[in-house]
């Protein structure tokens, strides 16, 4: 069975060394990295998945300010990182008072993804929880901060083991990666800006001048020779 075999990525340079396979007696419930047809497949399950969420009622959804055109969605989706949205639908609402729906969202994604054969890995996983006040000083809108709104709240989320477990909460200039861009509400480049950096210096500290001289022997191949 697919499920269980022993698995290769193969790419342009051809097929890796190392390979890989389910841990334990549970296979693997996906279509296997590396494959064609994974692309099409998320999509497939995914837009089910939205669907749903967008059926029971969760999302965003406002006006837009030029057109009042109505502009609702309910998640952002790339390859395998999804950010799902919960938010109040009153211009007054608080963050205090979206963290029941917030929880039922979270609850019915996750159900989702276990009943299509996937789990949510908390680890990998984490939260905003996104609300202003007024700044008189500055006459600027400006983001609360976790002790400020809801600070008691943990938004819970079955695991891999079928537990349910705690996700980690954000503040709003905490940047996390996703897809490898560090990400924060509150635009956090500094964080983003000290991961490329250290990228650079591993791949200067691992860095072979000799695959490219291989590269450039054997054109026609489409790998080093």
């Amino acid at each position: 069975m697919l499920s269980s075999a022993t698995h290769r990525v193969r790419t342009g340079f051809g097929d890796s060394e190392r390979t890989f396979k389910p841990p334990s007696v549970i296979p693997f419930q996906g279509c296997g990295q590396g494959n064609g047809a994974g692309p099409p497949i998320w999509i497939s399950v995914s837009s089910v998945l939205i669907t749903m969420m967008e059926a029971m009622g969760y999302g965003f959804e406002c006006l837009s300010a030029l057109e009042s055109q109505l502009v609702t969605a309910q998640c952002f989706c790339f390859v395998d990182d999804t950010n799902v949205i919960e938010a109040g639908n009153r211009v007054h609402h608080s963050g205090e008072a979206i963290c029941a729906s917030v929880q039922d969202a979270a609850t019915l994604w996750a159900g989702g993804i276990r009943a299509t054969g996937g789990a949510i890995n908390p680890k990998k996983s984490f939260w905003w929880l996104i609300d202003f006040e007024w700044d008189s000083r500055t006459g600027k809108w400006k983001f609360r901060g976790k002790k400020a709104v809801a600070p008691n709240f943990e938004l819970q989320i079955q695991g891999l083991s079928g537990a349910t477990e705690p996700l980690r909460r954000l503040e709003p200039d905490d940047s996390e990666r996703t897809l490898v861009v560090m990400l924060s509400p509150l635009e956090n480049f500094e964080a983003h800006k000290a991961q490329m950096l250290a990228k650079l210096r591993i791949g200067q500290n691992s860095f072979d001048p000799t695959c490219f001289t291989n590269m450039m022997s054997s054109p026609s191949s489409g790998r080093p020779s």
